[in-house]
């Protein structure tokens, strides 16, 4: 018992003193440079009539959302709950 806990202390002190690793693979950190913020598909709201392609969902040719079937208000589950409350 006695030795089992000798080794986990020096197991422990040994991963408690290394310093970690912070040096990144510079052809990773070249690559990681060249990412621009705002590459040329972002399309900022210019509101210009012309500029459509400011998202990426046709949001006007897209049908109305509705409510997921167990938060609408007809649903049995949310009388119920409104019922316990």
């Amino acid at each position: 018992m006695r030795l089992a806990l000798v080794m986990l202390a020096l197991l422990w002190t040994g991963a408690c003193s290394r310093q970690p690793d912070n040096s990144a693979d510079p052809s990773l950190a070249t690559e990681i440079e060249r990412i621009r913020a705002i590459d040329n598909h972002a399309h900022p709201v210019l509101n210009a009539p012309s500029d459509r392609e400011f998202d990426a969902l046709p949001v006007d040719n897209m049908e109305p959302a509705s409510d997921p079937i167990g938060l609408r208000p007809n649903s049995p589950a949310i009388r119920a709950a409104d019922q316990a409350l």
